[in-house]
Formats: C-alpha cells, sequence, structure tokens
C-alpha cells in the first residue's frame, strides 16, 4: 500500500539513513531523490567484482524502503548515468509507475541539466538554441563518430533534439555552464551532443573527450577523480490531488548542485543562482517555503499545497 496522507505527515521524523538523507519530495505515488554519483539505476541480479566498487541500487533503494516503511520496491520511471547526479524519480507502486511512464513517453514531463563544459566565447556563437541531429547505435551504445565497416542492420540512427541555454562563461578559461534541456531521450545524447555537435565536451566525461583537458583548467579547477560535470538539475511532473481544484498540479522539483560542483564554479569564477546550489520546490508555479518554527502567511500556504497533495518536502 502506498502512504497514506497521515503517514506522509509523519515522514522524516526519524534519522534518516545514510541514503534516505538524498530524498526531496514524496507523495502518494511518487519519490524524488537527489541521486549521488556512482549508483547506477536499475535493479541489478547478479553481483559482480566491478559492482562491488560501487554502491549497489538495492543497497540504495533498501534505505528509502526502511525510512519510509514501503512494502514494496521503488520503481524507477527513467534513467541516469552512473556519475550523474540530481533529480531521479521512483514510482511507488505499478500504478503510479505506468502513470509517470506515460507522462514522460509522451514528453510532458520536463528535465533540465546543468553542465560545466569545456568551451567558450569562440565554442558557442549562439547563447541558445537546439541541436537538432542523428546518433548512431552501434550494439547499443552510441557511436561518437560514424562507425565504419558494420553491416547497415547492425546500427540504427535516432533522431536526437537537445535545448541548451549558455548561463556563464568563465572569465578564467574556457570554461561555461550550460543548461540543457533533452527534447528527446536517447542514451548518452547530452554527452554526444556537446562532445560532437559543439566540440565542447562535459568536464570529466574521458568517454567522449578525445583530447587532454587544458592545463589551465587542471590547474585552477578541483575535478574529481571519476566525476563527471553533469547535474540532472530539475525535474517537472503531474501530480493529482484527490480533493479540490484544480486536479492536476504540476511539481517541480530542483536537486541542490554537488559541493564538488559548486567548488568547481567558484574556481573558475562561474556565477550560480542560490535556488541552482540550495535546490527548491515549486507548485503551479509557487515556490514553496517550509521553514523550522512558527510559520509565516508563504509557509502555510506551501503547507496547504503540500497537504492537497498528501506530500512532504526534504529540501530548503
Amino acid at each position: 500500500m502506498p502512504p497514506c496522507a497521515a503517514s506522509v505527515s509523519r515522514l522524516g521524523t526519524r534519522k534518516a539513513s545514510t541514503w534516505a538523507r538524498n530524498a526531496l519530495y514524496i507523495d502518494r505515488g511518487l519519490l524524488l531523490v537527489n541521486k549521488p554519483p556512482g549508483i547506477v539505476c536499475q535493479y541489478n541480479r547478479k553481483d559482480s567484482a566491478e559492482e562491488e566498487e560501487h554502491p549497489r541500487f538495492r543497497d540504495f533503494i533498501n534505505d528509502f524502503k526502511e525510512e519510509f516503511e514501503l512494502e514494496n520496491d521503488p520503481l524507477p520511471v527513467h534513467r541516469l548515468d552512473k556519475e550523474t547526479t540530481g533529480v531521479f524519480a521512483l514510482a511507488l507502486h505499478a500504478t503510479h509507475a505506468r502513470e509517470l511512464s506515460r507522462q514522460f513517453s509522451s514528453r510532458t514531463v520536463e528535465k533540465t541539466y546543468l553542465a560545466l563544459v569545456i568551451g567558450g566565447k569562440k565554442t558557442f556563437t549562439d547563447s541558445s538554441g537546439v541541436i537538432s541531429d542523428w546518433i548512431q547505435y552501434f550494439d547499443g551504445r552510441p557511436a561518437f563518430a560514424k562507425v565504419p565497416f558494420v553491416k547497415p542492420n547492425e546500427v540504427t540512427e535516432k533522431r536526437s533534439e537537445t535545448g541548451y541555454e549558455v548561463l556563464a562563461m568563465s572569465p578564467k578559461m574556457p570554461l561555461s555552464l550550460v543548461k540543457l534541456r533533452p527534447l528527446t531521450g536517447h542514451k548518452h545524447q547530452l554527452r554526444v551532443h556537446m562532445a560532437r555537435t559543439f566540440g565542447a565536451p562535459i568536464l570529466g566525461d574521458a568517454l567522449y573527450s578525445h583530447s587532454e583537458v587544458l592545463r589551465v583548467i587542471t590547474d585552477t579547477v578541483t575535478n574529481p577523480e571519476d566525476r563527471i560535470f553533469l547535474h540532472a538539475s530539475s525535474l517537472r511532473v503531474f501530480r493529482f490531488r484527490r480533493e479540490g481544484t484544480p486536479k492536476r498540479a504540476s511539481v517541480m522539483v530542483c536537486a541542490p548542485l554537488p559541493d564538488y560542483f559548486v567548488r568547481a564554479c567558484e574556481d573558475a569564477s562561474i556565477p550560480l543562482d542560490k535556488d541552482v546550489i540550495t535546490g527548491g520546490l515549486w507548485i503551479d508555479g509557487e515556490r514553496i517555503q517550509v521553514g523550522q518554527g512558527e510559520p509565516d502567511e508563504g509557509a502555510k500556504r506551501g503547507l496547504n499545497l503540500l497537504q492537497g497533495l498528501s506530500a512532504r518536502w526534504f529540501g530548503s
């Protein structure tokens, strides 16, 4: 059974376990979490030496099951790459999984990513636009360049579109903060578009970057090993109220940036918006502020909006 409104109101009263502290939002059928790096977003039915080197998805899920007293395993309704951080959606039971999957497939879900990419004014002649091209896939993996010497039936091509906006450029080095919005959802689409179309690979993306990072970047920017500077910053979905009008509500969750991402931007003198750093929740376009102590009028309205969705918010 999914959490009822009464149980949702009590969530978070216990001391959260390690992974469960990444919870951002929960309602009757949806759990949104801030995925850390190093977690593969799918259930694995086998153990391997490689997997033992990273936190397993099963361990990740079990912490949320225990914290929120869930009877069933939450179900992923989309994917993030292992080293990509940010908002990750889990349905609390099959009915909500089907409904959320329909939203993803019909493209009513809005996803935005933040990427720190190697490139500056010479790379981005336009501050915004849409990347639209074909990505070749060979044996299920995207090919950075045209795949030679294979049979036509072994290669698939998928039309891929990504909206982009350059938010800021470093005054010290060719490094830029870019907001990306995938308009289609193909494997490694954002990484391929930045590396191939713009020649501006995402910092830390060794798979699609075929040249060494400039010394001016490596000597200045703190770049942890095995980290890709790609963050699923926000996710907007539709949820439904049991009572009141309108029945449908737009819920947008913004996940806080990892500390190492913030430090890298500081090193490069790239400014960051406060909401991008701390995260936030918007319901029907209204910023929800729920603080400690006696709530003011704004906080009371936020609590009422959450109560209408039988939801709880764990962020700032």
